[in-house]
């Protein structure tokens, strides 16, 4: 049997390098394609992400101007001993002396009755409570705002008066309550009845409004989506 020439395997030998390269430059050229679709999905998708976040912190922006701007109540946690700081050093109107003091009367659930008295003179300079009333109504007496508030929070969370009676025990703050608690707790039912009964009526009021103008004659009212506080971004 005749022997193979040399020029045949040599020539053999480069048409496979020759399809080899080939094959690995038409892999290659998948790989980089496949990297750059990904590439340009993760870019589109920082760049959604990123977008959303701007917009995430201009509505947070928006509401911390709103805030500023808000003249309605609003509450901080302040250590008695800071507050009573304050008046350590200012003189009394009177006597000149710097002996102000910051007592704390009655408390009602969390509100308490602050007085600013002279002990040099004993004269009294001012006498408030921590948090305003709400708006009488009616002849009964109105709860105060931060109770109202603190108690719709604590149900808001599943909570009840143990919650409470923790929440001002790990704070060193008075006890609140059971009965200002269930008084609060009748109290927010109520307005929160008497909401639902307002938003019946405004319902009521656009279905009929809504059924006038249906061609089709049925009464189905189309639902609209509302989303507000940013929520839809996320």
């Amino acid at each position: 049997m005749p022997r193979t020439k040399r020029k045949n395997k040599s020539s053999k030998l480069s048409i496979q390098k020759r399809w080899c390269t080939e094959t690995k430059t038409e892999s290659n050229m998948d790989i980089s394609e496949h990297n750059s679709n990904v590439a340009q999905h993760s870019s589109g998708d920082r760049i959604l992400k990123n977008e959303r976040i701007s917009m995430q912190e201009k509505s947070v922006l928006e509401q911390e101007n709103v805030a500023d701007t808000y003249n309605g109540p609003s509450y901080i946690i302040v250590d008695k001993n800071a507050l009573c700081d304050i008046f350590k050093y200012t003189l009394c109107g009177i006597c000149n002396q710097s002996t102000l003091k910051l007592e704390f009367g009655h408390k009602y659930g969390v509100s308490h009755q602050l007085k600013l008295v002279c002990k040099t003179c004993s004269e009294q300079k001012m006498e408030c409570f921590t948090s305003p009333r709400l708006e009488k109504k009616s002849n009964t007496s109105t709860p105060f705002d931060v109770n109202v508030r603190a108690v719709q929070a604590f149900l808001a969370i599943s909570g009840g008066h143990a919650s409470v009676e923790k929440f001002c025990m790990f704070l060193n703050m008075p006890l609140m309550s059971s009965k200002t608690f269930n008084e609060i707790k009748c109290y927010i039912n109520s307005v929160s009845l008497a909401s639902q009964t307002v938003l019946n009526y405004v319902h009521n009021s656009v279905q009929n409004a809504y059924s006038k103008f249906n061609q089709n004659g049925s009464n189905t009212v189309t639902d609209i989506a509302v989303s507000f506080d940013g929520t839809w971004l996320t």
